[in-house]
């Protein structure tokens, strides 16, 4: 009994430290490349960028803010999880989480992400026609 409980928190801490690492490669301002949602491709993909900061991740549209929230990592999963708790942007949204999963590989990220306020998370990195989740890929700048 003494073996497993050692093992689950040698598991816990291995996470929160691959959490801590990808927290730190996370920050500064990511430019997005592609953008699909609900299975359409968002032309002006390449409008968007996403800034994280200590905690924090801003989601642009230019120089517009779109979204501003707190995001917590859990690197233990597969694939790994990234909670966004929205505190600036549309009415519909604010006081909502977004449930979404990433990939970070050198300068690149790929984000997918279930509508804010839905229960589900995205299990892959697609996104299907009648589906709310998207999926962007971003380049650090």
């Amino acid at each position: 009994m003494m073996h497993k409980m050692m093992a689950v928190a040698v598991v816990l801490l291995l996470g929160a430290d691959a959490a801590k690492d990808d927290s730190s490669k996370l920050q500064g301002t990511w430019q997005a490349v592609s953008s699909n949602k609900g299975g359409q491709d968002d032309p002006n993909a390449d409008q968007h960028s996403m800034t994280f900061e200590k905690d924090t991740v801003v989601i642009k549209r230019g120089d517009q803010v779109i979204l501003k929230g707190t995001f917590k990592l859990d690197a233990a999963k597969s694939p790994k999880h990234i909670d966004i708790d929205i505190e600036e942007g549309p009415d519909k949204f604010k006081g909502k989480s977004g449930h979404g999963i990433y990939e970070l590989k050198d300068d690149t990220l790929k984000w997918a992400v279930a509508e804010p306020g839905e229960t589900d998370r995205p299990t892959g990195f697609g996104s299907t026609e009648g589906t709310k989740n998207m999926v962007v890929n971003l380049k650090k700048k």
